[in-house]
């Protein structure tokens, strides 16, 4: 995938570009996303729009009043799943940003202190400030995890 992608990027001359890497990483979640929010629809009882619609609700209230509330757990494993996966993602990002002004997170500490002798401390100091932000997310959505895993778990 790298390689077409490589070349459709300098094509449309995007290379470096932050928008164009975060519309990639959009465009590659997308399929999973879809299939989870699909198959969790799929699973609410069609009981459930059918009252809905007796009270008063349309299609689109429907949706909104009763189906969105009710996929919070579907939403926050998608959310979960793209954070994690574009935070850490490194081969896109180290082949289409090359321009130092231009590098994610984990393109800047792979390249801390090159062209001197290593320094892991800095490296390791940076790898440590790289995993706050997801220390944070999980410690913020760590229940919708855990509902996620036992509604998985127990038909």
């Amino acid at each position: 995938m790298v390689i077409p992608i490589y070349y459709f990027m300098d094509l449309i001359e995007a290379r470096n570009n932050l928008f164009a890497i975060i519309l990639l990483y959009a465009t590659i979640h997308l399929p999973i996303s879809i299939i989870i929010m699909r198959s969790y629809f799929e699973s609410l009882p069609v009981a459930l729009e059918e009252a809905a619609m007796i009270d008063g609700c349309n299609r689109i209230k429907v949706f909104f009043y009763v189906a969105l509330p009710l996929a919070k757990v579907a939403i926050a494993t998608i959310a979960i799943i793209n954070v994690v996966g574009i935070w850490s993602e490194f081969l896109f990002a180290s082949v289409l940003l090359t321009q130092p002004d231009a590098r994610t997170l984990p393109i800047a500490i792979a390249t801390l202190g090159v062209g001197q002798a290593a320094d892991y401390g800095l490296r390791f100091a940076g790898l440590s400030l790289a995993t706050i932000p997801m220390l944070l997310v999980y410690f913020l959505f760590s229940k919708k995890i855990v509902k996620g895993v036992m509604a998985g778990s127990v038909k």
